[in-house]
């Protein structure tokens, strides 16, 4: 029994980490400006689509234009993120309201897609919501 309890703790452990997708530090030296497009690219490629949790320090938060709501912050590292929220529900309209700039929240969900500006800076969206 005792052997039993030991394996699914472990099982349990590798499943979660797999499922914790590349951390801030990571996509930010992916991402980093002193990286070329192409290598930004191949590296986008590695991790797009996989799940995170993040903490952000809020910049602003503002409505989409075909519905949901966006929460524009940085991460570790100065990453910019915009974590995009469907905030259909009155608890997350709520919690939206209640967001101030130079708040942290916990922004989870998959990483969506990246824009890289002027001067090599990248904003990764992630699709998801907040804890």
């Amino acid at each position: 029994m005792k052997r039993t309890a030991i394996a699914l703790a472990l099982i349990t452990m590798v499943v979660s980490t797999a499922q914790a997708g590349p951390s801030v530090r990571e996509v930010s030296r992916g991402l980093s400006a002193s990286k070329t497009e192409i290598q930004r690219e191949a590296f986008w490629e590695t991790v797009k689509n996989q799940n995170v949790r993040w903490t952000v320090k809020v910049d602003d938060v503002k409505k989409k234009w075909f519905g949901g709501y966006k929460v524009q912050g940085t991460a570790a590292n100065n990453l910019l993120v915009i974590c995009e929220v469907d905030g259909k529900d009155t608890a997350t309209k709520t919690k939206l309201s209640l967001l101030s700039k130079g708040d942290r929240v916990i922004c989870r969900g998959q990483l969506g897609s990246v824009y890289v500006m002027l001067f090599g800076v990248a904003t990764t969206v992630v699709e998801g919501g907040l804890e």
